[in-house]
């Protein structure tokens, strides 16, 4: 049996990033009046929540990531009353690995 991924993962396009302030103002020619943001900026200031929840986190910022993702497939594993042998986190790279290490073992 081969173990994979999700087919409808095949079909994401990788990310493009957008071109840099200084490239589009050498293309246009006109510094003064653009504002360029990426997809995930915004030019407003970051809500009062969102610095709160960011102050209450500093002292813990130089902690390494769980790159087990334990609270989110513990989450998970009740949002979706399924075993947390059936969840997965990653990168796709690495849910493949993973899923080709699956299969070598059953062979």
């Amino acid at each position: 049996m081969k173990y994979r991924a999700k087919k409808a993962l095949d079909n994401i396009e990788s990310y493009v990033p957008g071109k840099p302030l200084d490239e589009v103002v050498r293309k246009i020619g006109i510094k003064d009046e653009i504002v360029k943001l990426a997809s995930n900026e915004n030019p407003l200031k970051p809500s009062l929540l969102a610095v709160a929840n960011i102050n209450e986190i500093l002292n813990e910022l130089y902690y390494f990531p769980d790159n087990n993702a334990y609270c989110l497939k513990e989450k998970l594993t009740s949002l979706y009353n399924v075993s947390h042998y059936w969840i997965t986190t990653g990168t796709r790279k690495q849910d493949q690995k993973f899923f080709d290490a699956l299969d070598a073992y059953h062979r």
